[in-house]
């Protein structure tokens, strides 16, 4: 959007000359943020304003959505200290900070390992998707799973369809909606649980306030650091720098349960530790 407008502005020497703007993908933070985009494009106050083609529109949420990448490249993964037993995801880490440190994150780039240190890898026969879709790097589970957060928080899209109340968050500005802890039971695959952690608004994962919503998240983050060796836990990295970063919040009860579960095993607190470092420990 901030190109076309660049371009936009470049061609108001040349006010006579007639402009169609033709967009291959565009990738809005939200459909009323498209339909503005479009209006400022082509209206012009004449008879005739300007044309306007796009192939394809996919809202994908407020940029500020993404900063937890800006905030890992802070970490102290190359200062990690771990046991024997997890030299792989240290020396993986050590890596991450290399490509956090780069210009871009590529491929299967995006996440954080499993605990063995290989990258996530999403699992045949999701129930995210209605076919079949083969290897799908990060990039593409990220936007999809975005893409569809921000539906919900839009329910009237850039096409004027209007979704339906129970697919949808309340968009009433006094009321936070939070994503049901269910969602990350029912899609268990480590891939998209970390795309549902990074895509999401850290309102939509403040579970402080409800007592029984945070009991229920605080299990299911529990159930997931018990299976970590397994496919059922494999993004228990993900979930801890939600945790770390105050994006996942639980009730002040159960996040004392939360640190405690964490600390009491070896490897998970190495991990904690080097999430804040940015010197030995």
């Amino acid at each position: 959007g901030e190109s076309l407008l660049a371009v936009s502005q470049s061609l108001r020497s040349m006010p006579h000359l007639h402009r169609h703007y033709l967009v291959g993908h565009l990738f809005p933070s939200s459909a009323k943020q498209y339909i503005r985009l479009r209006s400022n494009l082509c209206t012009t106050g004449k008879a005739k304003n300007y044309g306007w083609s796009v192939y394809c529109v996919t809202p994908v949420g407020d940029e500020l959505t993404f900063r937890s990448w800006l905030e890992e490249n802070a970490f102290g993964y190359r200062f990690s200290r771990f046991p024997r037993t997890r030299k792989t995801l240290s020396e993986a880490l050590k890596a991450r900070s290399v490509l956090l440190r780069g210009d871009l994150l590529r491929g299967s780039e995006l996440f954080l390992p499993k605990v063995t240190g290989s990258p996530l890898v999403l699992r045949p026969g999701s129930v995210f998707f209605e076919k079949e879709y083969g290897q799908m790097s990060h990039v593409n589970v990220l936007v999809q799973v975005a893409a569809a957060l921000q539906r919900a928080r839009d329910q009237r899209l850039f096409d004027g369809k209007v979704l339906a109340d129970v697919i949808c968050f309340q968009n009433n500005p006094f009321i936070d909606s939070v994503i049901d802890p269910d969602t990350f039971s029912r899609f268990n695959d480590g891939a998209i649980q970390a795309a549902i952690l990074r895509a999401s608004y850290a309102s939509e994962l403040n579970y402080s306030r409800d007592y029984k919503l945070s009991r229920y998240m605080m299990a299911i983050f529990l159930a997931v650091v018990r299976s970590r060796e397994s496919n059922l836990g494999e993004a228990v990295l993900e979930f801890m720098l939600a945790i770390y970063t105050e994006k996942l919040r639980f009730h002040k009860k159960h996040f004392s349960l939360v640190k405690d579960a964490i600390f009491k095993e070896y490897d998970m607190k190495a991990v904690w530790n080097c999430f804040g470092a940015s010197a030995p420990l």
